[in-house]
């Protein structure tokens, strides 16, 4: 599962795939940002998310750079790598008792910094063309 993020200059339908991102649900990257993406999606009412679509324009571009600026100074700060969590390992045991196992994935600062920059290309593409930033769940 994951989101695919285009520009658009204009029309929703009319995505500029040159530079599209990628951000797969179960790698940790999406994991960590969900905190910021969830305040995005109070601020905007749009939400980055695998199970549907989300579109930036106007002000909400502008929101959405903030977002991803913040997101490129949380990951600044962090090691060259760290682990994420990504949800739980659910299943029973020999005793037939219900266990959660937390799951964790290891992501690298130098990936999540290309991340955030390729999508923040995207949004000064979209900018320059008044146009949005589109993304798309899978």
């Amino acid at each position: 599962m994951a989101v695919h993020i285009y520009t658009s200059n204009g029309e929703p339908s009319n995505l500029n795939r040159d530079g599209f991102v990628i951000l797969d649900v179960f790698d940790g990257y999406y994991s960590f940002l969900h905190p910021l993406i969830t305040e995005l999606h109070e601020k905007t009412g749009q939400l980055i998310d695998p199970w549907g679509d989300a579109t930036f324009h106007g002000p909400d571009l502008v929101t959405l750079r903030h977002t991803i600026n913040a997101a490129q100074d949380l990951v600044a700060s962090q090691p060259p790598e760290w682990d994420v969590y990504v949800g739980d390992h659910c299943h029973y045991d020999d005793q037939q008792q219900f266990v959660r196992d937390p799951m964790y994935t290891k992501v690298s600062k130098h990936e999540f910094s290309d991340l955030l920059e390729n999508i923040s290309r995207l949004i000064e593409r979209a900018a320059s063309q008044n146009g949005s930033v589109v993304c798309i769940g899978d």
